[in-house]
C-alpha cells in the first residue's frame, strides 16, 4: 500500500526570484562578480601585469563568495550549519536526568577507578 505524501514545499519549491535562482543566490552571484572584478582591477593597478591573468587571479575570491552562497549542508546554508554546530557544542550535557538512568547502579569508566570507587564507599559509609 503506497500512501503519498505531500513533499515539503520550502524545499522543492523554493522562492525564485531570477531564472530559478533564490535572493541569496542572486545576492551571492552578483557580490562575486562584483569582488572578482574589483580583485582583477586591484591586481591590474598594483603590478600592470596583462588583463587576462588578473582576471583568472580574481577567480579564486569569486569561487569562495559563491560556495558560501550556494553551499547548503543538511538543507541548511553554512551560517545556518555553523549556528547549528556551535548550539549543539552548547548543550551537549543536558541538565536533566532520564528517568531510566540510575546512577547508583550504572558502570563507571575511567582511568582512576580504583579511586572513584574509594570515594564512593566513603560516601556511602559515612552516610
Amino acid at each position: 500500500m503506497n500512501i503519498k505524501l505531500n513533499k515539503d514545499f520550502e524545499t522543492e519549491y523554493p522562492d525564485d526570484v531570477w531564472r530559478g535562482f533564490t535572493i541569496r543566490q542572486v545576492i551571492s552571484i552578483f557580490l562575486a562578480g562584483a569582488f572578482a572584478i574589483g580583485t582583477g582591477a586591484l591586481i591590474w593597478y598594483l603590478t600592470r601585469i596583462n588583463p587576462t591573468y588578473c582576471v583568472y587571479l580574481g577567480m579564486p575570491v569569486m569561487a569562495i563568495i559563491l560556495y558560501i552562497g550556494f553551499k547548503q549542508n543538511q538543507d541548511m546554508y553554512l551560517e545556518e550549519y555553523i549556528r547549528e554546530l556551535s548550539y549543539e557544542r552548547k548543550i551537549r550535557h543536558l541538565s536533566f536526568d532520564a528517568g531510566e538512568f540510575n546512577e547508583h547502579t550504572a558502570r563507571r569508566f575511567s582511568m582512576d577507578a580504583g579511586v572513584a570507587e574509594r570515594k564512593l564507599n566513603k560516601k556511602r559509609k559515612g552516610a
